[in-house]
């Protein structure tokens, strides 16, 4: 009975140790922890590391999906046949004969790139590595000229607005000085 499978199920391990430890270590006499320890260690280190990790949980009770989706056989139901991978091939073709001829025109300034013109490149930075500071400055004034011209544009549009409305005020006084005149005269 039950027993019997105990005792079978015993051999069957004890000649698994056997097999993967030697034959002096497979023993339960000459081994501190035995296969089955080691795998209900491993086991619960397991359970362990996953807790509180509800993905890997979720993942773990899902593995048997998993891994029918990973398999040959769901590979190859999956896979496109021929057919329409030449379907998307030639709905993409414009798309690849554009990159073709950008790759073809890299390809054609490769050798702009690779000239000896930039081969003093590493030299220069050197040689530019003091202007940096002008340049800064430079930037800095260059602000400071556009506030005050921007400051000075807002002064002469202010003088224009009130020598226009000196201007309207006047015209419209000498016209009803002369519209006086006119009144008085006639």
């Amino acid at each position: 009975g039950k027993e019997s499978i105990y005792e079978s199920l015993e051999e069957r391990v004890d000649a698994l140790e056997k097999a993967l430890l030697g034959p002096d270590q497979g023993t339960k006499a000459t081994q501190k922890f035995s296969c089955l320890e080691r795998l209900a260690s491993m086991d619960t280190r397991m359970k362990n590391g996953a807790r509180g990790k509800g993905s890997i949980r979720d993942a773990w009770n899902r593995l048997e999906e998993i891994e029918k989706w990973v398999g040959v056989q769901m590979a190859e139901k999956t896979t496109l046949s021929d057919e329409a991978k030449a379907d998307i091939l030639l709905a993409q073709e414009d798309s690849i004969a554009a990159t073709a001829e950008s790759l073809g025109t890299i390809q054609q300034l490769q050798p702009y790139v690779d000239a000896s013109t930039f081969s003093d490149v590493p030299q220069l930075a050197g040689r530019l590595q003091p202007l940096v500071p002008i340049h800064i400055e430079q930037q800095e004034r260059a602000g400071k000229l556009g506030e005050e011209m921007s400051q000075m544009l807002a002064s002469y549009n202010h003088i224009i607005t009130m020598l226009s409305e000196h201007f309207v005020a006047l015209e419209q006084f000498v016209a009803a000085a002369e519209r006086k005149e006119k009144e008085r005269t006639a």
